[in-house]
């Protein structure tokens, strides 16, 4: 459906061209627009532009083209840039944070007010929930409608809160619960808000599937072509609705613009302009750290790390003590170093995972970096042939082999294409948390640390997870650089052993080598 000449004249005599503004506006000053509502805020904005940028003909006049789009309009490589972005947004935030206010209430107002012929979609975990905001936003533009660029105005035969429209020109908005039939016409702009009532039915396989089921048969096929797509909600379960969106986009499903919000900085945080320090709560204006450290005590760590730091992970983790683990900014002189790699065998299922690993005089061990991905066998082989190619050849290189003749033909392929470096296939015997509980061993007394790296997030909330996560590729990679690193062979049958001949792998004061590229291998070690 073509809404051209509609977006050319509202865009221009919007006042309110972005949606804070149109909030302060509407709600008579009382919402604020604070950091983090700001960085919402901005990126759905970034999603009603998109669209008017991609249905902006060529040959429009530039006085025609509004304001905020002259600058893109004029610029390929940036109308390019802007065009290629997600039109599908994730927003994970705690609760009481003013997420359902903004995108449920405000952004519809603002999008519809730009495109009074288009549709919106919302979603939610009870239908007369949905209908509530439905209504509120019918509402505001009986009462407002006259100051977002036309006078706009409900239809008087379709004004029903979970379905109305407006008058003249045939946009309007539909409400609908999770799980729940959706008919009439499809949807331009699709949100999902808050999929999820309550912990029974987080903890709930059969209520995750049926979601998911509604969420690919209903909701999704509700879309128009080009629709834009926003799904925020506060994080329940590692196989939430959003949790299975981000496995399907990591399987070469949907792209998804992901913004995590935890109530409390894990790290240095930067969203375009909005930074956040380590430590910092995302709104002490509406909920004060004391109130969340506070949270924290009364609901134990699983659930605080799920619905407050959006970082949920399966009950039975803790094995690892992320908290004693010491991120440092450099690395003392010769280590001892090893790339260990544990292989998927495709695009599907679990991942390539790549650890560099060393161990120093001390006996203190360090992680320098991680490498993880999905690629086909080609590609993979190719990403660990450059990995090894910047550690140097004096970096081990250990792989641990699958059984039956495809796991040796992987290894054999592998330590061919890496001629001259010290190249190990490895079977490994017993489960994974057996072979896991030697570094966890080392981690919880505090004698592994971490290079600061942005690789880090991603391995500490593995290890979290760990046995139940979803993935453990990470751990069983790191499993096998440490019992390079400690000379165990309790898990270890060499497939192929470096062809150089060492006094004792045990002696280590004789594997202590400089970190840098090691050109002949004899020098270091003599026969």
């Amino acid at each position: 459906m073509s809404d051209r000449p509609e977006i050319l004249d509202l865009v221009s005599a919007t006042p309110s061209c972005n949606p804070i503004l149109l909030a302060h506006e509407m709600s008579g000053g009382e919402w604020i627009a604070y950091d983090h509502m700001v960085l919402m805020a901005n990126r759905l904005d970034e999603l009603a532009k998109t669209r008017y940028l991609a249905t902006l003909p060529k040959n429009t006049p530039i006085e025609e083209v509004a304001p905020f789009a002259k600058e893109c309009f004029q610029d390929p490589e940036k109308m390019k840039a802007a065009l290629e972005k997600p039109n599908k947004v994730i927003i994970c935030m705690p609760p009481r944070h003013g997420k359902s206010m903004f995108c449920s209430l405000y952004f519809p107002l603002y999008w519809l007010g730009l495109f009074p012929t288009t549709k919106v979609l919302l979603a939610s975990y009870e239908a007369d929930y949905a209908a509530s905001w439905g209504r509120k936003v019918r509402d505001a533009i009986s009462e407002h409608g006259s100051k977002m660029g036309r006078d706009l105005k409900i239809a008087g035969t379709s004004k029903a809160a979970s379905r109305w429209e407006l008058e003249n020109f045939g946009g309007g908005m539909f409400c609908a619960g999770a799980r729940g039939p959706i008919t009439g016409k499809g949807a331009d702009l699709a949100i999902i808000d808050d999929p999820i009532k309550n912990d029974e039915e987080a903890n709930s396989q059969t209520f995750r599937d049926k979601l998911w089921d509604w969420y690919l048969s209903t909701f999704s096929t509700r879309l128009h072509k080009g629709a834009a797509t926003v799904c925020i909600m506060t994080r329940w379960h590692e196989d939430d609705l959003v949790g299975r969106l981000i496995k399907a986009q990591d399987e070469g499903g949907d792209r998804w613009d992901i913004i995590r919000m935890p109530a409390i900085a894990e790290e240095n945080e930067q969203y375009g302009e909005y930074t956040r320090k380590e430590g910092e709560p995302l709104c002490p204006h509406l909920i004060p750290k004391e109130m969340l450290e506070s949270a924290k005590g009364r609901m134990g760590e699983y659930w605080y790390a799920t619905m407050y730091q959006q970082r949920p992970f399966p009950r039975g983790g803790g094995m690892y003590r992320k908290e004693v683990v010491e991120i440092v900014d450099s690395i003392p002189p010769h280590l001892v170093q090893v790339r260990a790699w544990d292989l998927a065998a495709s695009m599907s299922g679990k991942r390539t995972a790549g650890i560099l690993m060393a161990k120093d005089a001390e006996g203190i061990y360090y992680v320098l970096d991680s490498v993880i991905g999905k690629w086909l066998p080609g590609d993979r082989d190719k990403v660990i042939r450059s990995t090894a190619t910047r550690d140097g050849k004096g970096v081990a290189v250990r792989v641990e082999q699958e059984g039956g003749s495809g796991g040796i033909a992987q290894v054999h392929s592998i330590v061919r294409s890496l001629p001259g470096y010290s190249v190990e296939g490895v079977k490994v015997s017993g489960d994974k948390i057996a072979r896991a509980d030697p570094v966890a061993a080392q981690v919880n007394i505090g004698n592994l640390k971490f290079l600061r790296g942005p690789w880090n997030s991603a391995l500490f909330h593995e290890m979290e997870a760990f046995p139940k996560g979803r993935y453990s590729d990470q751990i069983d990679a790191m499993s096998l650089a440490f019992d390079y690193l400690a000379v165990k062979n309790v898990f270890r049958t060499a497939i192929y052993k470096p062809s150089i001949k060492v006094r004792s792998w045990r002696d280590e004061t004789d594997l202590l080598v400089p970190t840098r590229s090691v050109t002949n291998w004899r020098k270091e070690f003599p026969s």
